[in-house]
């Protein structure tokens, strides 16, 4: 679904020339985020006993109820990540990413049961509403990351103009230097900090 806008805020203490002085400083970053996509899977599977009736004029009902097992799974892209670095003089260094990841599956036994109602309309027409419901232990899903998106090159253009870091003290802060890493594509194995985001 669509995203508000990505919204990154830190406050940081760093020592920087000619003093050396410790001073915070504020890095503040708002970015128009493109929607995040995804799918869903799931599946259910139920057993147990199933009870019916029938009446002369054609209205019937069924009631089903039994052990059910219930799985999901899925994937999602366009997650944000942004982690920081200090740099030679503290100066910050942030690095701004898009990830894809997938939702581990995650699986779950619980009771199975519902009922449907025919409504007769006609002689040989029938309008059946039915409700079916799955009451069981959450499914709880992990997210794992799975890749980058963008390049370290759109990484570095993602930086973008809005970036803003103000002392307390009431300097600022030079920003015209930036470097990007060589950032792994598996994620799985990378550990940084920073700040992750979807919105769905």
């Amino acid at each position: 679904g669509d995203n508000g806008p990505y919204s990154v805020s830190l406050l940081y203490t760093a020592m920087q020339p000619p003093d050396f002085v410790p001073r915070q400083f504020r890095y503040e970053r708002q970015t128009a985020w493109p929607a995040t996509q995804g799918s869903l899977r799931q599946l259910e599977i139920g057993l147990g006993g199933v009870g019916r009736w029938q009446s002369s004029r054609g209205f019937g009902a069924t009631g089903y109820a039994g052990l059910g097992y219930l799985r999901l799974s899925g994937e999602t892209q366009s997650l944000a990540y942004t982690s920081f670095h200090l740099g030679g003089h503290s100066v910050l260094f942030p690095e701004q990413y898009r990830l894809s990841a997938t939702l581990t599956p995650s699986s779950t036994w619980g009771l199975n049961a519902g009922g449907e109602l025919d409504i007769p309309v006609a002689s040989s027409l029938s309008v059946v509403v039915g409700y079916r419901a799955f009451v069981g232990r959450a499914a709880r899903l992990s997210v794992r990351l799975d890749s980058i998106l963008n390049d370290r090159g759109q990484a570095a253009a993602d930086r973008g103009a809005e970036n803003d870091q103000r002392s307390t003290g009431g300097g600022r802060e030079d920003q015209d230097r930036i470097r990007i890493d060589a950032v792994t594509r598996d994620t799985r194995s990378r550990q940084a900090a920073g700040f992750i985001e979807g919105a769905g």
